[in-house]
């Protein structure tokens, strides 16, 4: 006989590695989502503003950068 683990052994591992995992609700889940939603739109908003003021300062360099990140984000 080999020395492999057996299906029903690695069967058995996996189920006591889910049992230790803790567990998610969906109201947690979407809490989180909530919450990086709101983030992000702060994010998106807060970026107008710097490439606004970064135009109005005629800051190249800063406007390049924070349009690109605007992109990024508003993917």
């Amino acid at each position: 006989m080999r020395n492999e683990p057996s299906y029903h052994n690695n069967a058995k591992s996996l189920a006591m590695l889910r049992e230790k995992q803790p567990k998610v609700s969906v109201t947690e889940v979407y809490a989180q989502m909530m919450l990086d939603e709101l983030v992000l739109n702060q994010r998106v908003k807060q970026l107008r503003v710097m490439i606004d003021e970064s135009l109005d300062k005629k800051d190249k360099e800063l406007f390049l950068s924070l349009s690109e990140e605007y992109r990024q984000l508003t993917r």
